[in-house]
C-alpha cells in the first residue's frame, strides 16, 4: 500500500513523463489566394488623387465667405478670377454740345464766334433763337447741333398767351398767329419737340435736361464742326 502511493506521487510530481498525442500539420495550398485591390475610396485618396494633379492644373482659390471684410472679398476675387479690377471709367467722358431753342430773336457770324470760344474751354453752348435763326444754324452745323422745338399745349392756349399780354394790337396778333402756324409745320425739321404748357414750365425745363441726358449718354455721339 505504501509503495503504491509513493509511485502514485511520483507519477505526479514528474509531468514530462506523460505526453499527448501530436497535433496534426496542414498542408499548404496548392495555389496562392487571389490579390483583392484596395477599396475604391482609398485609391481615391492615394494613387488617383496624384493621377488627377497630373492631368488637370489645380483650380484658383475660392474666394472668401460672404461674411468676410468687404476688402477681403474683393481680393479674393481677384485672386479667383487671376485679374485686378480697374478703377478706369467704364463710360467715355461726355463731350460738350451745342443746343439749339427756338425763341424771340435771330442768330448772326458774331454768335458763331462765341460759339467756337465756348466749346474750345469745354462748356455747353445753348443758343435761342427764332425759326429764321434756328434754320441758319441747321445750315451752318448740320448735324453737329441739338435742335428743340418749343410748342404751346395748343393753338388756343397760344392765342390766349399773346393776348393775355396785351403787347400788341389786333392786327399785329393776326400776323403773329399766321406766322406761329407757318413756323408750327417747320417742326419736322427739329430734332425734338417740348411741350411748354401753362403753368408747367419745372416740367419742360426737366424735359430738355433729359434730352441733354440722353444725348450726353450716347454711344455714337454728335461730332461738332464749326
Amino acid at each position: 500500500m505504501l509503495l503504491s502511493r509513493r509511485f502514485s506521487c511520483a507519477l505526479a510530481r514528474a509531468p514530462s513523463l506523460v505526453r499527448g498525442r501530436p497535433l496534426p500539420l496542414r498542408a499548404a495550398p496548392a495555389t496562392p489566394p487571389a490579390f483583392r485591390p484596395p477599396p475604391r475610396r482609398l485609391m481615391s485618396s492615394s494613387s488617383s488623387a496624384g493621377w488627377q494633379h497630373a492631368s488637370r492644373p489645380p483650380p484658383p482659390p475660392p474666394p472668401p465667405h460672404p461674411g468676410a471684410e468687404k476688402d477681403q472679398l474683393f481680393r479674393g476675387l481677384e485672386a479667383a478670377l487671376g485679374t485686378t479690377f480697374s478703377s478706369e471709367p467704364l463710360a467715355p467722358p461726355p463731350q460738350p454740345m451745342i443746343l439749339v431753342i427756338s425763341g424771340p430773336s435771330g442768330v448772326g457770324k458774331d454768335a458763331v464766334i462765341k460759339i467756337r470760344d465756348y466749346m474750345a474751354k469745354g462748356h455747353d453752348i445753348v443758343l435761342r433763337v427764332d425759326i429764321q435763326g434756328a434754320a441758319t444754324l441747321r445750315e451752318i452745323l448740320g448735324e453737329s447741333a441739338v435742335f428743340i422745338f418749343l410748342v404751346a399745349e395748343s393753338e388756343e392756349a397760344l392765342v390766349k398767351r399773346l393776348i393775355h399780354r396785351k403787347t400788341e394790337t389786333a392786327d399785329k396778333l393776326l400776323v403773329r398767329i399766321a406766322t406761329a402756324r407757318e413756323e408750327v409745320r417747320r417742326m419736322q425739321n427739329f430734332d425734338y419737340v417740348v411741350v411748354n404748357a401753362e403753368g408747367k414750365l419745372e416740367e419742360a425745363v426737366k424735359q430738355v435736361e433729359s434730352i441733354i441726358d440722353a444725348e450726353k449718354a450716347k454711344i455714337h455721339k454728335r461730332r461738332v464742326n464749326i
